[in-house]
């Protein structure tokens, strides 16, 4: 019997993948620790990589804005956005030029002070993140109106998490691979590749689309 090893020599310093994805909340759910964040027209997730053409498709219509999700390596991190109001013109007794804490912000960022980060959860995992992709929540189906992350590892390794408020972390949904004897003829004869596999959800939640061996599609359909 074989084993795997996986040892980090330095903690990672970068950001290999990041995503904006509703985990510990649904959209529209309100905080006392936050202000809500308001959208009043068309506004482009682009974390997320999806088109929210009303106010109630981004966030509800009022609410908490989503999780910030990064992996660097083999670690993943997911963190709350506080949105913190303030007078960025008297803060701090100046006028605000130059401090990143006080520079006057345009569009859904005017009128707050800055914006901090707090860690919700902080995992380390037997392999480094290849791709990470959102799958969007379903407005008639579970989760509770959350969203689901897709995490990819070599060489055809698929894993699903969702938040779980009772372990306050994350917790697997399913896992997928297509390695092994019954699927050797995927490589079609290759051993090494260039790249991972590369994930892409449908904006909808309804499946996810998983790019293994540079050439092969694997396609997933989102179950409650």
């Amino acid at each position: 019997m074989s084993y795997a090893a996986f040892k980090m020599v330095h903690c990672p310093t970068g950001v290999d993948n990041c995503a904006a994805a509703y985990l510990t909340h649904s959209a529209g759910e309100a905080d006392s620790d936050a202000i809500p964040l308001q959208i009043s027209g068309p506004e482009l997730i682009a974390s997320s990589g999806y088109w929210a053409s009303t106010p109630r498709e981004a966030t509800g219509g009022s609410g908490l804005p989503p999780n910030l999700v990064i992996t660097k390596a083999n670690v993943i991190e997911v963190f709350y956005v506080r949105l913190l109001e303030g007078d960025e013109s008297t803060a701090n007794g100046s006028n605000g030029a130059g401090n990143p804490e006080t520079t006057p912000r345009g569009g859904i960022m005017a009128g707050l002070s800055y914006v901090k980060l707090e860690l919700a959860c902080h995992y380390r995992l037997h392999g480094n993140v290849e791709s990470l992709g959102v799958l969007s929540r379903r407005r008639d189906e579970g989760r509770r109106g959350r969203d689901a992350i897709i995490l990819t590892f070599r060489d055809a390794k698929i894993t699903v998490l969702e938040f779980d408020d009772s372990s306050h972390g994350l917790r697997i949904g399913s896992l997928h691979y297509f390695e092994g004897p019954e699927w050797q003829y995927l490589k079609r004869g290759r051993e090494r590749f260039v790249r991972g596999p590369s994930v892409r959800a449908d904006p909808s939640g309804r499946c996810a689309g998983v790019l293994v061996y540079s050439c092969q599609l694997v396609l997933l359909k989102a179950a409650q």
